[in-house]
């Protein structure tokens, strides 16, 4: 059974003690991938006042837009595993950034890996290792349901904890890689970060691209470099393929829904470290009732919006009705279920 997020209960928030805070030493480095181009290019450094978007941990409130006195910066820090070994930031951060489409562009809108070292120890509430979301009345679903409920906790948790007893900022699991562990740092974070960077190089780097495409391959990421793929099983074809298909995040929403779609004939399952592919050279029906029964969850639990909140992308054609989504792998197929009349092709 699926857990969800219930909405924050401040008056269930108990006081931050040690057990609950996650303290990153002054020396500790947190990588991070910023793009130095595109529309909102950023710097090594850069806490985001723009908010909130889709993140996880955005704790700017709505409606969406600047935010001089709230800003975030998202980051994996370098910290021993469960093994014992340092984690390694540049998966994490691959993991984090890349894991809706599964394509590593290290050419468009030329992304950075950085490190920054903290010049002061940084008090972090610990969402992963620590008891505290269970006091607090919520559950693992903060760091891998939906992130607009994620988003609730919060904006709670920074409203709640103010003085000498506010945090940093958030210490959690990374939802695509739950041994890997990422922070969201708050605005009053931003005195923690040295003048200058550890290291802040091109992804495209021939120092990174050993590391880079090592990565990729380990967690089942697609690598492009100046738009060509490397050894990606999926070429570039303009003929129509007569199938379509869709990628789901690989957590526990997604693995049930596969499960329940590959019983439908036709259905193809792939299941990579950060992903779940589902192709068909038929039409798939996602049931909404049928998926919230798997998940153990109440008729109405998956919706349209659940299904999006899980999927990343989509090929074919795609048409919601209340009870389902359906996907054609033809378009004269989908127009023929709407009762619509494709205008003739023009020779």
């Amino acid at each position: 059974m699926t857990e969800r997020l219930p909405s924050p209960d401040t008056t269930r928030f108990p006081p931050l003690h040690d057990d609950f805070i996650r303290v990153l030493t002054a020396g500790t480095l947190v990588g991070r991938i910023h793009f130095t181009n595109g529309p909102f290019p950023t710097a090594w450094n850069t806490f985001r006042s723009f908010g909130p978007t889709t993140n996880r941990f955005d704790h700017h409130p709505p409606p969406r837009g600047i935010h001089p006195v709230r800003a975030i910066l998202y980051g994996a820090p370098v910290v021993p595993g469960a093994d014992g070994r340092p984690l390694a930031p540049l998966d994490t951060c691959l993991v984090e950034v890349f894991r809706d489409t599964g394509v590593v562009d290290v050419a468009t809108n030329n992304p950075y890996f950085a490190l920054l070292r903290l010049t002061r120890d940084l008090r972090l509430l610990d969402l992963a290792d620590s008891r505290w979301i269970t006091v607090a009345g919520g559950n693992a679903a903060i760091s891998s349901g939906r992130r607009s409920q994620a988003r609730e906790w919060a904006r709670a948790i920074y409203r709640h904890y103010g003085g000498s007893e506010a945090p940093d900022g958030l210490f959690y699991s990374c939802s695509n890689m739950p041994n890997g562990r990422s922070v969201a740092l708050f605005e009053r974070s931003r005195n923690a970060l040295s003048q200058h960077p550890a290291l802040d190089l091109p992804l495209a780097h021939p120092g990174l691209w050993a590391d880079v495409e090592y990565a990729c391959t380990e967690l089942g990421l697609y690598l492009v470099y100046h738009h060509r793929p490397v050894e990606s099983p999926f070429k570039s074809d303009s003929t129509s393929s007569n199938m379509c298909g869709v990628t789901l995040k690989n957590n526990q929403v997604g693995v049930v829904v596969a499960e329940v779609m590959c019983t439908q004939p036709g259905v193809k399952v792939t299941h990579l470290p950060s992903m779940i592919r589902l192709d068909a050279d038929t039409r798939m029906d996602f049931v909404y009732d049928d998926l919230s029964d798997a998940l153990g969850e109440e008729e109405g639990f998956f919706d349209s919006a659940e299904f999006e909140e899980n999927m990343s992308t989509h090929y074919g054609r795609m048409i919601h009705e209340d009870d389902r989504t359906i996907m054609f792998p033809n378009p004269e197929d989908a127009a023929e279920y709407i009762g619509f009349d494709l205008p003739s092709s023009v020779t």
